[in-house]
This record gives C-alpha cells, sequence and structure tokens, in this order.
C-alpha cells in the first residue's frame, strides 16, 4: 500500500510538471507569434524577409494548433507529438537564427535586441523544462519498473 502512495505522489509530481511545460509552451509560442509579427510589420519594405517569417509564422501556428489537439492523446499520437515537437523546436531555432542574421546585416533597433533576448531566453527556458520531463519520466518508468519486480 505505501508503494501504491508513492506511485501517486511521483504520477503527480508527473501531471504538474506536464502542466507546467504545457503552459510554458503556450507562453513562448505567444511571445514567439509576437515577434513574428513586429519582425513581419518591420520588414514590410523588404520581400524576403516578410515571406521568410510569414511562412514561418504560418508554420508556428500549425504547430501550436496540432500540439493542443494532440494535448489528451497519450499513446496513439506519440509518434506524431514527438515529430511536433522536433518541427517546433525546428521553426523557433529558424526564427532566431533569421533574426539574429538580420540584426548583424541590417542593425536593429533596441526593441529588436529584446525581442530577440526574450526568443532565446524563452526557447531555452521551454527546451530546460523538456529535458527534465523526459529525464523525470524515464526515472520514474525505472522506478515503477524496479517496484513491480520487487
Amino acid at each position: 500500500m505505501i508503494l501504491g502512495r508513492t506511485r501517486a505522489v511521483v504520477n503527480k509530481i508527473l501531471c504538474d510538471l506536464d502542466r507546467l511545460l504545457y503552459v510554458t509552451y503556450i507562453a513562448v509560442q505567444t511571445v514567439f507569434l509576437l515577434v513574428y509579427g513586429f519582425r513581419i510589420f518591420c520588414n514590410l519594405e523588404r520581400l524576403f524577409y516578410l515571406v521568410l517569417y510569414s511562412i514561418l509564422c504560418v508554420a508556428t501556428l500549425i504547430a501550436l494548433i496540432l500540439h493542443v489537439a494532440f494535448k489528451g492523446k497519450k499513446r496513439e499520437r506519440a509518434h506524431a507529438r514527438v515529430m511536433i515537437r522536433i518541427a517546433k523546436y525546428f521553426v523557433n531555432a529558424s526564427l532566431l537564427v533569421v533574426v539574429v542574421v538580420e540584426l548583424v546585416l541590417f542593425g536593429g533597433t533596441e526593441i529588436d535586441r529584446i525581442l530577440a533576448g526574450v526568443s532565446v531566453s524563452s526557447l531555452f527556458l521551454q527546451f530546460v523544462l523538456e529535458i527534465v520531463r523526459v529525464a523525470m519520466k524515464q526515472y520514474t518508468d525505472l522506478l515503477v519498473t524496479a517496484w513491480t519486480m520487487d
């Protein structure tokens, strides 16, 4: 019975960590969408950057919608959720690369630099929380396996 309570506490910790990661994901994507909007507005004269930011913005919106749609699906959509995560990190990293290249080539205002810093910080925070969640999940699975074998 004690192990059952311990397992319940561990599952509650994982559930809370998943909830924190979900809220962080929504917050980070909101920051990135604001950055996209700002970058699109600032690049109305530069067609290449306007199209590039628009494509990245649409990709971010699609990843956000799919992530929210697959939120409750655990087992049957696990592969799709992993692919969405990979795509989301790729798109967000692409935005940061484009912003840095644009800042180096054309310079930028203080707002540009602040938004780039906030974007990098939020993506880093999300990435660290994702690693913590995966590590906690793996160690919890290992702990549960050890309990069942004892």
